[in-house]
């Protein structure tokens, strides 16, 4: 991925969070998301990569806190930044 700006988005596989995460990669944004339904993580994963940003999902709960922290350190590791959070899971 490029020096686009780097969002995590929660719950971003559906709904809202969805919502966001498509609105983020039509704007130029590589996204991140989470959700716990790795079925349609990968459809919403799909969907941004059609838009031309780059997009890695993790599945897990982020009400689990070591996947949160593991979740975090992955993605500073590959990307040294997050730009934008936006917690959206329910």
């Amino acid at each position: 991925m490029n020096e686009k700006e780097l969002s995590v988005v929660t719950g971003g596989n559906r709904g809202i969070g969805k919502g966001i995460a498509l609105r983020l990669a039509k704007e130029g944004h590589n996204v991140m998301i989470t959700g716990r339904d790795v079925e349609a993580l990968k459809k919403t994963e799909k969907e941004i990569k059609e838009l031309g940003a780059g997009c890695i999902y993790f599945e897990g709960d982020v009400a689990d806190e070591k996947f949160a922290a593991e979740t975090a350190r992955k993605i500073l590791e590959k990307y040294g930044k997050v730009d934008h959070l936006i917690n959206n899971a329910g």
